[in-house]
C-alpha cells in the first residue's frame, strides 16, 4: 500500500513539474482613510499616556490606536570638583522617551508635553525642545500612503513641517517609556524623513513595500534646515495587502495533479481486489 501511494504521488509530481510555472496575478491593494480631526471610536484616558482609537472610514475591521510621546535629548552638565580644585566632572543624562498627552483639536492631533500650553503652538508635534512623535498601532499590517498635516510656526525661525516616518512589526502592546534613542530605533525596521517646507495639506509618501502594524509620525529628528518643525495630524491613508490570486493555468495544473492522485488510488484498489479474488 505504501509503495502504491508513493508511486501515485510521484506521478502527480512529475506531471506538475512538467507544467509551465506561472506567476500569481497581482491584485491592487485596498486603500483606507483615517480622519484624526474627527471623533475617535473610543479613547482611554485624557491626560498623559491617554490613547485614542480610530476606525477606518470604509473598513470597520481596520483600527488604529494613537498615543503621544516625546524623546528628551541627551544632556551633559559640568560641575566643580570640590575635592580637586580647578578640576571639573561631567554628568551625562541619556536621551529618554516619555509619555505625553495626546491633544485633539478640530485641525488634528497634537502632542502636549510637560510645560507646554494649549494657548500657543507648543501643543503641536514639534522639535522645539524635545522630539515629539505619535505611535500608531494598527490591527493589521499596513503601508502608509499619505498624511495630512497642518503646519505651525513655533518661534522666530519660521514655519516648517518636516516629519520623521518609521515602520515596524509589533507582537504585543507597546510601551517605550524610558527607552533611549537607540532603544526607540530598535522598535522599527526602517525610517524616512518627509520634507514639508512649511506647507499644510495632504502629503503623499513614497513607501511602497514598507509594511508594519506599528508606525511613527514625528517631528524631524535630523532637522537639517535648523527651522523648528511643528504640525498637527489631521488624517492619513493606508493600504492593506490583498492575497495574490493564482492564474487559470496554475489552477488547471493543480486540478490535473489531484485527478492523477485520485486515478492512482482507484487503480490501487482495483489491483488489490483482483489479487484477493
Amino acid at each position: 500500500m505504501t509503495k502504491t501511494f508513493l508511486r501515485s504521488t510521484a506521478i502527480a509530481g512529475a506531471l506538475l513539474s512538467t507544467a509551465p510555472v506561472s506567476a500569481a496575478v497581482t491584485v491592487p491593494s485596498n486603500t483606507f482613510a483615517f480622519n484624526t480631526s474627527g471623533t475617535p471610536s473610543s479613547s482611554s484616558g485624557s491626560g498623559i499616556g491617554g490613547t485614542r482609537t480610530y476606525t477606518a472610514t470604509t473598513n470597520a475591521a481596520l483600527t488604529m490606536k494613537v498615543s503621544a510621546w516625546t524623546l528628551t535629548p541627551e544632556t551633559s552638565k559640568s560641575y566643580w570638583n570640590i575635592f580637586y580644585p580647578f578640576n571639573t566632572y561631567t554628568v551625562v543624562t541619556p536621551s529618554a522617551v516619555k509619555a505625553t498627552t495626546l491633544a485633539a483639536y478640530t485641525v488634528g492631533l497634537g502632542d502636549l508635553g510637560a510645560g507646554e500650553s494649549t494657548d500657543n503652538a507648543t501643543h503641536t508635534i514639534d522639535n522645539q525642545i524635545n522630539d515629539d512623535f505619535l505611535l500608531l498601532e494598527f490591527s493589521e499590517a499596513v503601508t502608509l500612503g499619505s498624511i495630512n498635516l497642518n503646519a505651525y510656526a513655533l518661534d522666530g525661525t519660521g514655519r516648517d513641517s518636516d516629519a520623521l516616518i518609521a515602520w515596524g512589526m509589533k507582537a504585543g502592546p507597546i510601551n517605550p517609556t524610558g527607552l533611549d534613542s537607540n532603544g526607540l530605533n530598535a522598535l522599527f525596521a526602517g525610517s524616512q524623513e518627509s520634507l514639508g517646507n512649511g506647507t499644510s495639506g495632504i502629503r503623499t509618501l513614497n513607501l511602497s513595500g514598507k509594511q508594519g502594524n506599528l508606525w511613527m509620525i514625528g517631528a524631524s529628528q535630523l532637522n537639517a534646515d535648523g527651522i523648528t518643525d511643528g504640525f498637527k495630524l489631521a488624517g492619513l491613508t493606508v493600504t492593506t495587502a490583498v492575497a495574490a490570486v493564482p492564474e487559470p493555468a496554475t489552477w488547471a495544473m493543480m486540478f490535473v495533479g489531484f485527478a492523477m492522485v485520485g486515478a492512482a488510488a482507484r487503480y490501487r484498489r482495483r489491483s488489490t481486489t483482483a489479487i484477493i479474488a
